[in-house]
């Protein structure tokens, strides 16, 4: 048996349900694919918004000492919209928390970064279908929003626009239980969502690849 502790820090509320669905399921797809052995996976949860008063490196550090006092962690996962240039957020964004972080790491621990090329709403946006689902919506697709090219999530300038437009525009045919508070990402889509679909997206591709490499280098693969 194989034992890993996932967490996230997520940069805002929005994205951090759905994400943290599609990270937990990534990695047990990856996990059981590279291993023979059975998979344990948990979850431990960071509300990064209790950080606010600091700056962003050091929000994460804190968070993760805090954490690793209420048990191991594995895999830290840290999120940043890529606003169209995912390489900068990475260097500006992730790599000084991870720099802050190399002290403190104990071995077989890794992060990895989460970094949609603009925003996780182009995530969102890759299976439509699990997403209108997801509001209840049993339309057609095309009436909802024949005013945006969705064929190619991330090259929507701004996705989040779309997704709101998608919301509002079925909150009035769903049942009321099912209404979900516009401009955040469904958590519930992170479980229906296709993760084949996710792979058409060249930053899910670049995300799972780290998954892959940071699972390689704790087991020893």
């Amino acid at each position: 048996m194989r034992y890993l502790t996932l967490a996230l820090f997520a940069e805002g509320p929005s994205d951090q349900g759905y994400l943290r669905r599609i990270i937990y399921r990534s990695v047990v797809e990856i996990g059981t694919r590279l291993s023979d052995q059975k998979l344990d996976v948990g979850e431990r949860f960071i509300d990064g918004e209790r950080y606010a008063s600091v700056e962003r490196a050091e929000r994460i550090r804190e968070a993760f000492e805090e954490l690793t006092r209420q048990g191991a962690v594995n895999l830290l996962f840290i999120h940043s919209d890529g606003g169209a240039d995912p390489y900068a957020a990475r260097e500006e964004r992730i790599a000084p928390a991870q720099r802050l972080l190399e002290p403190l790491n104990p071995k077989g621990f890794r992060c990895v970064p989460v970094v949609p090329v603009r925003e996780t709403e182009a995530w969102a946006l890759a299976d439509l279908d699990a997403l209108l689902a997801e509001f209840g919506w049993t339309g057609d697709i095309r009436s909802l929003a024949p005013e945006f090219e969705l064929s190619r999530p991330e090259a929507l300038l701004d996705p989040k626009v779309v997704l709101t437009a998608f919301q509002k525009r079925t909150a009035g045919s769903v049942r009321r239980g099912r209404r979900q508070r516009v401009e955040s990402i469904p958590a519930g889509l992170g479980d229906r969502a296709s993760l084949q679909k996710l792979r058409t997206l060249s930053a899910f591709v670049e995300f799972e690849a780290d998954v892959e490499r940071a699972l390689q280098g704790m087991w020893g693969i």
